[in-house]
């Protein structure tokens, strides 16, 4: 994320002048998304069966424990909606990157570089912070901006994993995730300052110049210039330092020839006194490319001095902010935008309000199987008819990608076949009892009310997807047992099953089926969550951690001694009938 190999370029070849070590205390900003994503991108996660939600919980829980227990106050900040749709072709990017992650890792059985994180990781990580009691809110787009903001106004830095972070202008200054040395006591990091930096690259004469790295090399929101007469010029400077006896690399100290391009971006930008001079320089050299680069350049550098020159902003204030609109371009009730900055709507959910449109998540699936979201359809066509009011158009599009698609697929969904149900209109839910927005939720979900009556209340949800599941997936009993004795085994448990613990198993066809109809579950469960937040949540929702463990699951799908097993871990009475219970969720019409 950020700005291509900028983070390599400030770790390993400049420890010595720009980092100090701190032993953070206070508040400490942390960005979402990358904290999330980084946790759970170890490699003792095996995200191959689907989600090892419970391990991520303890890991999750780990992580801001010791951070408590040595003095911080952990703020969080998430990614909101990208209403401006400036990052559409990144996050396109990134979930192609996926879909090639689930094929290499499945079929081939290899592990790719990256990692493709289970549908619900953010979600777990979200409902963790809830559990720990963890100060967090949801921004409106982008999450960089509000989280430099909030830095600045506690003057304390951020913790990320995302290179932007290098050119904001932090008052308190940034600590990359993996110098964060949170597994000791006291916790130290390495601190990085612009200051530091704009010393080391001969920028501190003016910190204006330091927006020109991402207007030229590019960041999420900006493309890299692609310019011959630029790179000309560059390639002249470097020849000009070297005949004056200065070479470029005992300024830049770097032991590889693979960042020499960037490093020689940095050193031509740092030659300069102003921006005004190197616009003035760049005006006069000859462009021979067919393109006003003076130009380009000059409004990618507007564009990046808005983005990372900031101001400060409270939490408080924040929570007030009403940059997000419906569709239809008219402003967010009160409700529904603080119901968002509490994480009690997903933001997928505030995508279809804002933008009418929604992109399909990548499930851990058979390659081979069209994508296991299809199960849900008709809940989401139902949660855009009640989401209608606020929509510019009668369809939303939902963006598919999969391993059969060279490019992203987009389906014009309407809700007309399902007006039938007459299900109200999101403001006129707000105003409903709680039994009656659970009638509507068991109504969409194709429910007896009775499923959800038998069971107490945190079950409720879980129970009610279960029966949509089998209903719509048609998993034949073993599968069924399966998961229900997982989720006991999960839920019933108070130490996490390990996965280095559970046998793996030969993916052959047998495999291949189950894990298909197991991602079906969690795509039920999923758009079932989806459908709980648009109906003001009138069930509880049991976090993932407490339910399901990929492994452990396909284990019990694929294992000779699954009676064996399922009798040892039903000796408890209590296990016993609330197994019997789920089961009968399952197989009742």
């Amino acid at each position: 994320m950020g700005i291509q190999c900028l983070t390599t370029l400030i770790e390993e070849h400049y420890p010595s002048r720009t980092w100090r070590t701190i032993t953070p205390r206070g508040e400490l900003v942390l960005d979402g998304l990358s904290v999330s994503r980084t946790l759970s991108s170890s490699k003792k996660f095996d995200w191959v069966h689907g989600g090892q939600y419970g391990e991520l919980r303890d890991h999750f829980i780990r992580f801001f424990s010791r951070l408590r227990d040595s003095g911080i106050d952990p703020i969080v900040i998430f990614d909101g909606v990208d209403y401006n749709q400036e990052k559409r072709e990144t996050i396109l990017r990134r979930m192609k990157k996926k879909v090639r992650n689930v094929f290499k890792g499945i079929i081939n059985d290899e592990r790719p570089s990256g990692s493709a994180f289970p549908i619900f990781t953010d979600v777990v990580f979200c409902e963790t912070l809830k559990e720990l009691r963890v100060k967090f809110i949801f921004a409106d787009g982008d999450a960089d901006r509000d989280t430099a903001r909030i830095a600045n106004h506690y003057n304390c830095p951020v913790v990320a994993n995302d290179s932007d972070y290098f050119i904001f202008n932090l008052k308190a200054g940034y600590i990359p995730l993996d110098c964060l040395y949170w597994d000791q006591q006291p916790v130290e990091a390495k601190l990085y300052e612009r200051d530091r930096f704009a010393y080391k690259f001969y920028f501190d004469h003016n910190l204006n110049l330091i927006y020109l790295i991402p207007a030229i090399m590019g960041n999420d929101f900006m493309d890299k210039v692609e310019s011959p007469s630029l790179k000309r010029d560059i390639k002249a400077t470097k020849r000009r330092a070297i005949k004056k006896g200065t070479q470029i690399k005992e300024i830049i100290k770097v032991d590889d020839d693979n960042f020499e391009d960037k490093l020689e971006i940095l050193y031509y930008i740092s030659i300069f006194n102003t921006v005004e001079d190197f616009q003035t320089h760049l005006s006069k050299i000859p462009l021979d490319d067919g393109h006003d680069t003076v130009s380009i350049i000059d409004e990618k550098y507007k564009d990046a001095k808005e983005m990372y020159d900031v101001d400060k902003i409270s939490m408080a204030d924040l929570v007030e902010s009403k940059n997000l609109k419906k569709a239809n371009g008219t402003l967010l009730p009160d409700i529904i935008r603080q119901q968002y900055r509490k994480g009690f709507i997903a933001t997928s959910v505030m995508v279809v309000i804002v933008l009418n449109k929604y992109i399909v998540p990548v499930m851990i699936d058979n390659p081979h199987d069209y994508t296991a979201m299809r199960i849900g359809k008709h809940i989401r066509k139902c949660i855009y008819m009640i989401l209608s009011p606020y929509l510019s158009e009668s369809e939303v599009t939902e963006t598919t990608i999969t391993h059969y698609m060279e490019e992203p697929d987009d389906e014009m969904v309407s809700w007309t076949n399902v007006s039938h149900l007459n299900l109200p209109c999101i403001d006129d839910v707000i105003g409903l009892s709680e039994d009656k927005r659970i009638e509507l939720l068991c109504e969409v979900m194709k429910t007896p009310l009775e499923v959800q009556a038998k069971l107490e209340s945190k079950w409720k949800l879980v129970g009610v997807s279960l029966h949509y599941w089998s209903q719509h997936a048609h998993p034949d009993i073993h599968l069924i047992e399966a998961l229900v004795l997982c989720f006991i085994r999960c839920s019933f448990n108070e130490t996490v099953c390990p996965s280095n613990k559970v046998l793996d198993h030969r993916r052959d066809e047998k495999w291949l089926k189950a894990l298909h109809t197991f991602a079906q579950w969690s795509c039920t469960y999923y758009d079932a969550f989806r459908l709980n937040n648009v109906l003001m949540n009138p069930l509880p929702f049991m976090s993932p951690a407490l339910l399901f463990n990929g492994k452990l699951v396909m284990h019990y799908a694929c294992t000779r001694e699954f009676n064996v097993q399922k009798r040892k871990i039903l000796e408890s009475s209590n296990a016993k009938a609330f197994f019997d219970k789920l089961v009968s969720v399952c197989t009742c019409t």
